[in-house]
């Protein structure tokens, strides 16, 4: 079997980016967690905003639309940090 010693070797020398890595799991951790987590709270949203479950899942495919429209431009103006 042969092992790719020229990838391997600039592995070893530079080391993983920690601080990266744990800072892209933590980001997509928590817009998993702030997607997913008013699925399970449907019913406690729409007694505290006064709706039906229905609604209340509305606002939250809203949001998730929200979502989904600003992840591409705030990535765009993002991307030179």
């Amino acid at each position: 079997m042969h092992v790719n010693t020229a990838f391997s070797e600039t592995t070893t020398q530079r080391g993983l980016p920690l601080a990266s890595l744990l800072a892209f799991a933590m980001t997509g951790f928590i817009a998993i967690l702030t997607e997913t987590l008013p699925a399970g709270l449907l019913p406690e949203i729409g007694k505290g905003l006064g709706v039906s479950q229905v609604m209340a899942g509305q606002l939250v495919s809203i949001y998730a639309l929200g979502s989904l429209l600003a992840a591409i431009p705030l990535t765009v103006l993002t991307s030179g940090w």
